[in-house]
């Protein structure tokens, strides 16, 4: 049986290709998880990159949908003032049609310009039913509640509001940026997709379609990447339009290094924030994902917090599972060497040291085993071999001269005593 003794041979052998094989599994295990980490890495700012392009693209959908309604009352409008079939109450019809049609719109509205679609104004004065707003002027406003029904009022014409302002110097559609709505009970913060409403080259009014922030912040709060992860949304000026808190909407962006989202969105350049930690302790990369509202000429910038976790999970398993196979490798080598030295080492010397003993004993009877080995034991066993035979000739002649002088001894004292 193989002894482990110190000063053994065979256990040296497995000790110092022990010591090679784990420092080997030790420093692969190293680059392969070093590689593990990047490539996990990669795959997940790629994934992230993904969902954000999806989410980014359901917004633009959406948004695109939104100013489609609105370039459609817009000719609607223009094209039945033109042909003289609308008057005011028609065209609260079309707002009212539009925004029952539109899931995210949470308002739909006409604003004329200075007695650009009639001359009512003094006979309209607060009356809804027309339209009407204090001054007369026709500004109806179909607007969602929370339970999703729909009511209609008015409210103060005010052309130097970007609102109205934007689309008409444009002439075309324009987004506003994020406002708030004081005139609605609640106010409520807003951002409008406006289209010019236009007869015969000259603008009579303004009509769009209102994006309820909080209705956006509450989509996008319940999307999750990666488990734990966050969804925001920064409008083309700074301000967020869907915020970690509700407070905030509208204000202006006061995250993690507003001048890299200001970058990110001014250059259209994906740009990841990594080593953030919220105030859980937890570490998170920001991803800026900036996109183009289809149609509008306008930027908003999706941000996705992806939790370390998400990264660190897989890494760890997969660390998990190397060091693992690792040591199921290392077992079956030292194992396989363990085998290897018994057979081709501990044995051969066994028996090498057995004929040895026996050939220190005097005993040269018995021919030297391994003689057959096509190895170095086998040669050592062949050259004691020969040894042995020298040895054994040498005792024998030595024998027979001892025999020869005892006889001559013999044959001496017998002449001598005759």
């Amino acid at each position: 049986m193989l002894k482990f003794a110190p000063k053994s041979l065979a256990p040296k052998l497995l000790l110092v290709t022990g010591a090679i094989i784990a420092i080997l599994l030790i420093a692969t295990n190293f680059v392969l998880i070093s590689q593990t980490r990047d490539r996990v890495g990669a795959l997940i700012s790629q994934q992230a990159e993904t969902e954000a392009k999806a989410i980014a693209q359901g917004i633009v959908t959406d948004t695109s949908a939104l100013a489609s309604a609105a370039r459609t009352m817009s000719g609607l409008i223009a094209h039945g003032k033109q042909m003289g079939v609308l008057d005011r109450k028609a065209v609260i019809d079309i707002l009212k049609t539009n925004l029952e049609q539109q899931k995210m719109a949470f308002g739909s509205w006409f604003a004329e310009a200075p007695q650009g679609f009639d001359t009512l104004q003094a006979q309209s004065k607060d009356k809804l039913d027309v339209g009407g707003n204090k001054n007369g002027v026709f500004t109806p406003y179909w607007t969602k509640d929370k339970s999703g029904g729909i009511s209609l009022s008015t409210f103060g014409e005010d052309y130097e509001a970007e609102w109205y302002a934007k689309a008409a110097k444009a002439n075309g559609g324009a987004i506003t940026k994020p406002y708030v709505a004081s005139e609605i009970q609640p106010p409520t913060a807003m951002s409008s997709i406006a289209y010019p409403v236009i007869v015969d080259g000259k603008i009579i009014g303004v009509t769009g379609v209102d994006v309820s922030l909080s209705m956006l912040a509450e989509h996008i709060s319940k999307l999750t990447p990666f488990g734990t992860g966050k969804i925001f949304i920064v409008s083309h000026d700074g301000k967020w339009l869907a915020a970690p808190d509700a407070a905030l909407l509208n204000k202006d962006y006061d995250g993690v290094q507003p001048d890299a989202v200001k970058a990110a969105i001014s250059d259209g350049r994906v740009t990841p924030i990594p080593g953030l930690e919220n105030s859980d302790g937890e570490g998170y990369t920001r991803l800026i994902y900036p996109f183009e509202l289809t149609g509008l000429s306008v930027k908003w910038a999706l941000i996705i917090d992806i939790p370390d976790a998400a990264v660190a999970a897989p890494i760890q398993d997969q660390t998990y599972m190397m060091i693992a196979g690792g040591l199921v490798m290392m077992v079956a080598a030292m194992l396989g060497l363990y085998l290897a030295a018994r057979s081709f080492v501990a044995r051969p010397l066994e028996g090498l040291l057995a004929s040895v003993g026996r050939l220190s004993a005097g005993d040269y009877s018995e021919p030297v085993r391994g003689q057959d080995r096509s190895d170095e034991t086998g040669a050592v066993a062949r050259a004691l071999e020969t040894f042995r035979g020298r040895l054994a000739d040498s005792n024998r002649l030595e024998a027979e001269a001892a025999e020869a002088r005892q006889l001559g001894e013999a044959e001496r004292n017998r002449t001598e005593s005759e």
